[in-house]
């Protein structure tokens, strides 16, 4: 989903006649130039993790409206920032290159955008933006689309919802580990609190034994100890509580640690 800006920059170079004379090891900070080398400049900072040139170049016709460069700039530009985890201003920047007439490149910027706000906790709005996103894609990209809508609709308990976008991401995913997590989340159906792993029944026991009082008198229930093997070696996982969304298991575990002093995890809860 996070994609490279490559494809869309290499191909106004090669339109622009500029592609032999702009990749070099040392990304340049431009400060004036036809739009297309300043594009290619930005873009090849990019493609060498200099973000900060990458951004400064781009912003020079990010905000140029009658550029008709300036939607590739601002997706470039908002990229930039989102690997300097400034999200706020990489929001700003990827919502003008989602109004690009390209639809590929409105297609990227939204499902960018939809990524950030999940990342920010804003699950509502990145669902709407990857749902918007997740049509003008094709193959693994249109399958992670709707893999990571419905990531945010588990979060905010649309359990029914998430489904349906998993079923479609399973028909268009290729790869075997996109297929695997759709797998995995089609079995969530809510969130618990973990608040340790033990390699030995009788610890985990212990623990859920000293949590019990305490989680009781929380209105969280009883805790419970889920046994699995990983690699061959078998843990005893000690949870409790069970929540609808993230939001509410987070309420949980603030109210776990002030009460009881007790520190945990949320962790999906499957059927």
């Amino acid at each position: 989903m996070n994609r490279t800006i490559t494809a869309w920059a290499l191909t106004l170079a090669v339109v622009g006649g500029l592609l032999s004379g702009c990749a070099t090891n040392d990304p340049i900070d431009v400060e004036s130039g036809p739009p297309a080398e300043i594009l290619a400049h930005a873009n090849d900072a990019y493609d060498h993790g200099a973000y900060v040139t990458a951004y400064r170049n781009a912003i020079q016709l990010a905000n140029r409206t009658r550029e008709p460069e300036h939607y590739l700039a601002a997706y470039i530009a908002g990229m930039s920032l989102w690997k300097l985890d400034d999200r706020s201003r990489a929001v700003y920047y990827l919502s003008i290159a989602k109004n690009s007439p390209d639809s590929g490149l409105a297609a990227d910027a939204l499902a960018a955008l939809g990524l950030i706000h999940a990342e920010m906790g804003k699950h509502e709005q990145a669902v709407k933006e990857l749902l918007a996103a997740a049509p003008k894609l094709a193959g693994d990209d249109c399958a992670n689309a709707y893999l990571f809508a419905a990531i945010s609709q588990q979060k905010l308990g649309q359990q029914a919802a998430a489904r349906s976008n998993l079923l479609i991401a399973q028909r268009y995913a290729a790869d075997p580990a996109i297929r695997s997590q759709i797998n995995q989340l089609l079995g969530v159906t809510g969130y618990t609190l973990q608040t340790g792993a033990y390699t030995k029944e009788a610890n985990a026991r212990q623990a859920a034994g000293r949590l019990l009082t305490q989680s009781s008198s929380l209105n969280l229930g009883s805790p419970r100890i889920l046994v699995i093997t990983k690699d061959g070696k078998r843990y005893y996982r000690v949870q409790l509580g069970q929540f609808a969304t993230v939001d509410s298991a987070n309420r949980g575990r603030n109210t776990l640690r002030s009460a009881a002093n007790v520190e945990a995890i949320i962790v999906p809860l499957g059927g």
